[in-house]
């Protein structure tokens, strides 16, 4: 399993899914009611302040699941 930070986490995402940070803030928009924006949601992920919850939204947006390993 991958250790990543939420920059890479998004980047990631968006190499499997070819989503855009606004596709995905308008995803996200749609899906908690919430507004977000490209510039909002891309200064969460810089600021490193993504949450989790939020983080598994945008890992079911693109049909993923988020997993946890232990060694």
């Amino acid at each position: 399993m991958l250790s990543m930070d939420a920059n890479q986490f998004i980047k990631h995402i968006q190499a499997q899914t070819g989503l855009t940070y606004a596709q995905i803030a308008e995803l996200l928009t749609q899906k908690t009611g919430k507004k977000y924006s490209r510039q909002s949601l891309y200064a969460r992920v810089r600021r490193k302040s993504l949450k989790f919850e939020e983080a598994n939204l945008i890992a079911q947006i693109a049909n993923a699941k988020i997993g946890l390993k232990f060694d």
